[in-house]
């Protein structure tokens, strides 16, 4: 039971103090959410029985307007008098930030996992294509060909290598959303990726009726990590 509050208390919960005597607010199981009173005196029987005097709760009451009000209530408590004395403060605009932080985040959560579900999917239906054509050119190639068409298998097979690994970098971003990305330090040839970025562009330049030359400095080292 309250048995006192000053004038701010009720002007929180929109009562004149009189009147609200007269309808019981002062008993806190009339203005607290009901499901929420039980809970909300056990904490505070823990708090005394484990010897805590001073301690903070969170609780939720219905104004005079039957709106839900969200306080933080300090308590201090006087055992010679086993009694409580409360420092009631609204939080309502802070419950109500946190509601929607939490919505925007769990908005978030469903976004990327959907994203991450549609970029797993797409790359799994352009692997199936691509590996066939990497079969198919490797089959190709062990035909007897002429040293152009040699070349031009490799180009086939090179550029079919790169679009899968252009593929297994987007599942790489899935697992970036979902924190699951390693980091491998492996041994490359920078030479060889010059190269191969030239031999996915040199059909369209060529089209083009364009030069394109490469000149890859003999001092660069061939192996990098």
């Amino acid at each position: 039971t309250i048995t006192y509050a000053n004038g701010f208390f009720y002007d929180m919960f929109g009562y004149e103090e009189s009147s609200a005597k007269e309808i019981g607010f002062t008993n806190q199981r009339f203005c607290m959410i009901s499901d929420e009173f039980a809970v909300y005196k056990k904490k505070i029987d823990e708090n005394i029985a484990n010897g805590i005097k001073q301690y903070e709760l969170e609780a939720r009451y219905v104004t005079a307007k039957r709106q839900v009000l969200w306080v933080m209530e300090k308590h201090s408590y006087n055992e010679e008098t086993n009694e409580i004395t409360a420092f009631v403060y609204d939080i309502t605009s802070r419950k109500i930030m946190e509601e929607q932080l939490r919505i925007s985040e769990e908005n978030t959560r469903i976004a990327a996992a959907n994203k991450s579900e549609f970029l797993a999917n797409m790359s799994h239906e352009i692997r199936t294509p691509m590996n066939v054509i990497c079969g198919m050119s490797n089959m190709l190639d062990s035909c007897n060909l002429t040293p152009l068409e040699h070349e031009y298998v490799e180009m086939i097979q090179s550029s079919a290598n790169n679009l899968l690994n252009i593929v297994n970098d987007i599942l790489d971003f899935t697992k970036v959303d979902m924190g699951k990305m390693d980091l491998i330090e492996r041994e490359y040839s920078l030479p060889n990726l010059i190269y191969d970025v030239q031999n996915m562009t040199v059909p369209r330049i060529s089209a083009k009726m364009l030069r394109y030359l490469v000149y890859v400095d003999p001092t660069i080292p061939t192996k990098l990590i």
